[in-house]
């Protein structure tokens, strides 16, 4: 089997430790994998010795899609390959681009949900392809049960993201260390995570050494940096382009903060797990990952107090805090594995490719 794993340019810069790690379980199964990301402003892929790495072009008028697309087969065919019988796309801006591949190539189209909000698209989506007819998958159990019901009980598989829990836990809360925290989140909903960052100035107060990570880009869109003027925990903020990609330094924190409830799934939120960190989160009915009192603490109010609270408590109990972290590694370790993640995009893909497909005329119009 040969499989095109496409990504688009948010999505390849966000979860580059995931596709990588489902790569190479993929590549140790003996599939082959073609690693695709947009041409510029991305790292190498972790996997590329592994995968073979290419790029295409993922902007221009609408009216280059089937030229942009054909380019991309190119490299992908020639009279020595062999063909591509899957391709799965992860971003929601690819899709387009990924369902021409899949309709020049002759091949089944994976389209991977990964928060809530696309669910409407992709009803959208399956019913304006008349050429290609998409197959989806979701890390999320209720997204993916949302999906069977918008398309009338079309296939829609629940395929759990992984990741790699480590040997030992992180070293929490520990004496004579200033106190740390990830604020994360997108930004996408201002009011939460401004509720957050609020909790946080309460709780400074009276723990003025409190320090925190924010993802730039998420406090640029909720103008977090005025607010935190405002606060006047200004001095208490490392702003970090892209912290998904810097987990070196964001997983070295004592809590997590997650407070916007958007249907979304991060590894991120899984590796802090997994490292046996306490979570603070706001309720999601579509993240089965986010369990009150196993994996997390949800912080049911989206308020100044409520989160104050919240973060107070953690603080204040170092014993608890461990112990809801370990409960959330041993949750992780039972329901999100890498290679549980692997095992189940494997045979997703063993139902759904073409054993012979017939492969259309390779046109660029």
């Amino acid at each position: 089997m040969r499989v095109l794993i496409l990504a688009d340019r948010s999505f390849a810069g966000r979860e580059r430790a995931m596709l990588a790690r489902l790569e190479v379980g993929l590549v140790d199964a003996g599939v082959r994998v073609v690693h695709a990301v947009p041409e510029s402003g991305l790292p190498e892929p972790d996997s590329e010795a592994l995968a073979t790495a290419i790029t295409y072009r993922d902007s221009g008028p609408p009216l280059t899609l089937g030229a942009r697309a054909g380019a991309l087969v190119e490299q992908l065919t020639g009279p020595k390959t062999e063909p591509i019988d899957v391709v799965h796309v992860f971003g929601g801006r690819a899709w387009s681009f990924a369902a021409r591949v899949a309709e020049i190539l002759g091949s089944t189209l994976i389209i991977e949900v990964w928060r809530a909000g696309l669910i409407a698209r992709a009803k959208t989506f399956a019913t304006a392809n008349e050429k290609v007819e998409p197959v989806f998958c979701s890390p999320d159990r209720e997204i993916a049960r949302a999906l069977s019901r918008e398309l009338r009980g079309a296939d829609a598989r629940h395929t759990p993201w992984g990741v790699i829990t480590p040997t030992d836990p992180s070293p929490i809360l520990a004496d004579g260390r200033a106190p740390a925290l990830l604020l994360g989140g997108g930004g996408h909903q201002p009011e939460a995570i401004r509720a957050a960052l609020e909790g946080l100035g309460e709780a400074r107060r009276v723990r003025p050494s409190l320090l925190a990570i924010v993802d730039a880009d998420a406090a640029q869109r909720a103008e977090l940096w005025q607010l935190a003027g405002r606060l006047q925990v200004r001095e208490a903020l490392s702003l970090i382009d892209n912290v998904d990609l810097h987990r070196d330094v964001t997983l070295h924190v004592d809590l997590v903060l997650w407070p916007e409830a958007l249907g979304e799934h991060h590894c991120l939120v899984l590796d802090a797990m997994a490292h046996g960190l306490p979570v603070l989160a706001a309720p999601d009915p579509m993240n089965a990952s986010l369990i009150d009192g196993r994996t997390c603490r949800l912080v049911a109010k989206p308020t100044r107090d409520a989160w104050a609270h919240a973060i107070a408590d953690v603080l204040d109990d170092p014993a608890a805090a461990r112990a809801l972290g370990q409960s959330a590694r041993a949750f992780v370790k039972d329901n999100h594995r890498a290679s549980g993640h692997v095992s189940a995009v494997l045979g997703l893909y063993e139902s759904n490719s073409v054993p012979d497909p017939i492969r259309l005329d390779r046109t660029t119009t």
